[in-house]
């Protein structure tokens, strides 16, 4: 029960945000929000039938903190970043808020499941980089 429940609330929210893309885009250039919305569905898909397995919970890990990076450029110009679509229109600040309790929970997850703290260190030091990537991404 220990990962059921974080992977059911991540799948769903993961669902919910690849569903607001298709059905309304917000506009991004060169078709960003379908590509994200093709891997949150593959994202929590996975979520659904593999939670016991660390490589899921380091795959969610990164992808929240990619995304963290982007979600942080938007709150810090304070604009929407359209994180889902145009059809749930959230402030960039409460997105910021859900990747930081992703991650957490996906931290979590990866101690529940017994990954090494080195490990944990080494991929919170690479989810550091992804998150500069993301922010890095948002100001194009």
């Amino acid at each position: 029960m220990g990962t059921f429940l974080s992977s059911l609330a991540i799948s769903l929210l993961l669902l919910l945000a690849a569903i607001a893309k298709w059905v309304s885009p917000s506009g991004l250039p060169n078709h960003l929000d379908q590509y994200a919305a093709i891997v949150e569905t593959i994202v929590a898909i996975l979520l659904l039938f593999f939670r016991r397995h660390k490589v899921v919970w380091w795959l969610v890990l990164q992808m929240f903190a990619l995304w963290l990076g982007y979600s942080l450029y938007w709150y810090i110009t304070n604009q929407p970043c359209n994180c889902f679509g145009d059809v749930l229109e959230l402030s960039a600040g409460i997105t910021v808020g859900i990747d930081l309790c992703v991650i957490g929970i996906s931290l979590w997850n990866l101690m529940y499941l017994g990954m090494a703290l080195k490990k944990i260190v080494f991929n919170l030091v690479l989810a550091t980089f992804l998150s500069i990537a993301g922010y890095l991404v948002a100001m194009r």
